[in-house]
């Protein structure tokens, strides 16, 4: 990651008008502004229940920034990210797409009312492609019988102990 996530918090002590309403509620930390920048993130699955390690699956996130800022109603997020995923081919020993790479943009709004309501928009100015083929869908379920197993075995080996 070549920029972490950076915060400015402000510890906000409630005022003396709600001392009434307890320590916990009194002690409450709150963000007022927040910023998150990162070159790319990448989350790799593996399978491990074939006798070794194969990938499963990729997510690439890249180019994502994120802000906060204080709104009349409450805290108002806005940011993009630059995200593609891959599964990988036992047969060809490489990753192929299942999304291409694609820019979204992320805008959710956190109200201050008695509801806590909270919107969250994604919106993408472009078209999302997906690549569905056979053998990604051959590797998803023989990974997910590979883990069904395994989990069965397991939790039988615990309930035997």
């Amino acid at each position: 990651l070549k920029e972490l996530c950076v915060g400015v918090l402000k510890d906000e002590r409630r005022g003396k008008e709600e001392e009434g309403k307890g320590k916990e509620e009194a002690d409450v930390l709150r963000v007022r502004k927040f910023l998150c920048a990162i070159e790319s993130i990448r989350l790799c699955i593996i399978n491990d229940c074939v006798g070794f390690n194969v990938p499963l699956l990729e997510v690439l996130v890249s180019s994502s920034s994120l802000a906060s800022g204080q709104a009349e109603q409450g805290l108002v997020l806005r940011g993009s990210a630059r995200v593609e995923a891959n599964v990988y081919s036992v047969l060809h020993k490489t990753f192929e797409p299942i999304l291409e790479p694609t820019k979204f943009d992320v805008l959710s709004d956190m109200y201050n009312d008695e509801r806590g309501a909270h919107l969250l928009l994604l919106s993408c100015k472009q078209r999302v492609e997906f690549n569905i083929a056979e053998s990604h869908v051959c590797s998803f379920l023989s990974a997910m019988e590979a883990w069904t197993r395994d989990m069965r075995h397991h939790l039988q080996v615990d309930d035997s102990s």
